[in-house]
């Protein structure tokens, strides 16, 4: 695998820990003392972002768990099976 190759996938799978990494520090609300984000390459930065990432990747593996299970409740009523009209036994009636 290329250097680039793997830059790119990491940059793929961290998306989500660097999407919350600029939403902390860029929504100061318009506040005057609003704090300065961590220096680059400190443990606060990595932290926030691999946890950021972590958070946020389980949050959309819950949300697609609960999408598949509300799918397959409503097939089931869509698709229920119907009595069948002969006996188990195989006796016609």
């Amino acid at each position: 695998m290329t250097v680039t190759l793997g830059v790119a996938w990491a940059l793929f799978i961290l998306a989500p820990g660097l999407a919350v990494f600029a939403a902390l520090y860029t929504s100061g609300g318009g506040k005057v003392g609003a704090p300065a984000p961590p220096a680059p390459n400190s443990f606060t930065a990595l932290s926030i972002v691999i946890f950021g990432a972590l958070t946020a990747h389980a949050a959309a593996a819950l949300l697609l768990i609960e999408r598949s299970q509300i799918k397959n409740v409503a097939l089931q009523v869509v698709f229920q099976r119907k009595p069948s009209p002969r006996p188990a036994d195989g006796t016609v009636v």
